[in-house]
């Protein structure tokens, strides 16, 4: 349950997302900084891109049951998932959101959820041990950062380091350039040249 090795990662939020007492480009901060905390810490890159066709992750919202217990829902990536696939993530449009660390009674933190959900596209499940704290388990906590468990678990599927990216090939006109520079160099150091070299 995880994305190819190597993969960026792209996601988005959709333009006509619902969520009461926010707009598309204050769910897309939110998320950005979900989504950089998961990046920051495993070998997968995650980036945002502002086409919806051009995300792996699209984010909406829909109605799921209403106030609280299914606060969001987000589809897994299945074995074998091309690296041009679409999954998902929902919040429920019936719940009363906010972004705060200490959230008011009968209200949701979308921050946490999001960094949740988030978890889950990357093929993450939920951590089930109520000994254990985790950012993935399975009822929202107070927690707003990710655990050990969560660590290892990303880690566990996409490694720790980043994957170098490839050296561009310069273009005509940088590669013009660089045999320009380079028949500068063998003429400075060609017989007729007034440099001397001295052997030692």
């Amino acid at each position: 349950w995880q994305w190819p090795a190597g993969h960026k990662l792209t996601w988005t939020v959709r333009p006509d997302i619902r969520v009461a007492g926010f707009t598309a480009n204050d769910l897309k901060e939110i998320f950005k900084q979900t989504w950089d905390l998961w990046d920051k810490i495993s070998g997968i890159s995650i980036q945002h891109v502002n086409s919806p066709s051009d995300a792996n992750i699209l984010i909406l919202s829909r109605p799921i049951d209403g106030p609280f217990s299914i606060l969001a829902e987000a589809e897994l990536p299945p074995p074998g998932i091309p690296k041009t696939a679409q999954l998902r993530l929902w919040l429920d449009e019936g719940e009363r959101w906010v972004n705060a660390l200490n959230a008011p009674p009968q209200a949701i933190d979308v921050f946490r959820v999001a960094l949740h959900e988030g978890g889950h596209n990357l093929g993450l499940g939920h951590q089930t041990d109520p000994t254990i704290p985790a950012i993935m388990a399975p009822a929202i906590s107070s927690l707003r950062s990710l655990q050990s468990w969560d660590v290892n678990q990303v880690q566990l599927r996409y490694g720790i380091e980043k994957p170098a990216d490839p050296i561009p090939s310069p273009d005509g006109d940088e590669f013009a350039e660089i045999l320009e520079q380079l028949a500068k160099c063998l003429k400075a150091l060609s017989p007729s040249s007034k440099t001397t070299v001295r052997e030692l």
